[in-house]
């Protein structure tokens, strides 16, 4: 009976960076089976990895533990297997792309909080695979039209939303998505005068409070100016009075 090959794979695949990976083929078929695990062509020396043959009903069953996945990890892995009656041999393999992937790590804006325009935001993100981390941005319920802002991707995996000067609303949204998944949404805000900044967002000053750019939209009580001639009026009245 022919050589027959099962490959499983521990955990599945892509693996994350500096985590154990466990390769295993199962080969079933005729007495007399022997078995091994190449790299890229290459017999995996035992010094490198773990095998535990086990042979019951013609199962032969074995292992290939790579107690640290690095870089160099990667390659194509074949499991190899012969069975042998009399003077007939027969061979068999099964291959496995060693993939990886790393964790995503996401760095949001600094601020989200805008005054004047055009005015830009960027996340970066890092991690393998990220291809199929996208942005959108919305106001309200709304799709935001690409004519008032723009949305590109730079090396290393930069997403930028840059809003123009014709932007006219006061708050929008950004929805970041993995594979269709949403991983967050960032809601933005516009400063006026008049506002103060807290958590990230701007509200309104208390009634007989202002605020401006200047002052780092600090709520700060009114003051009023009086008139220079009116304080020179009433400073000639009370010397004309002094007089008298």
């Amino acid at each position: 009976k022919e050589p027959q090959i099962e490959l499983i794979t521990t955990p599945p695949q892509p693996f994350i960076l500096g985590s154990t990976v466990t390769l295993q083929c199962t080969i079933t078929g005729a007495p007399f089976l022997s078995g091994y695990w190449s790299k890229d062509s290459k017999v995996v020396e035992s010094s490198n990895s773990v095998l535990d043959e086990s042979e019951a009903e013609h199962k032969l069953k074995i292992t290939l533990v790579l107690s640290r996945f690095l870089l160099t990890t990667l390659g194509l892995y074949r499991c190899h297997a012969t069975s042998s009656i009399l003077a007939l041999n027969q061979t068999v393999e099964q291959s496995v792309e060693v993939s990886y992937s790393v964790p995503l790590r996401i760095t949001k804006p600094a601020t989200r909080t805008y005054n004047l325009l055009p005015t830009s935001f960027i996340w970066r993100v890092d991690g393998y695979p990220n291809r199929g981390v996208s942005l959108g941005c919305t106001t309200g319920t709304i799709t935001m039209s690409f004519g008032r802002y723009t949305i590109k991707e730079t090396p290393p995996r930069l997403l930028e939303v840059t809003i123009g000067e014709e932007w006219d609303d006061e708050q929008f949204n950004c929805t970041l998505t993995n594979k269709g998944e949403n991983l967050e949404i960032y809601s933005f805000s516009k400063c006026k005068d008049g506002s103060y900044i807290e958590d990230e967002e701007c509200l309104p000053c208390l009634e007989g409070q202002t605020s401006s750019k200047a002052n780092n939209f600090t709520c700060e009580e009114e003051i009023e100016k009086e008139s220079g001639g009116d304080e020179e009026g009433e400073q000639e009245e009370e010397e004309e009075e002094g007089e008298e």
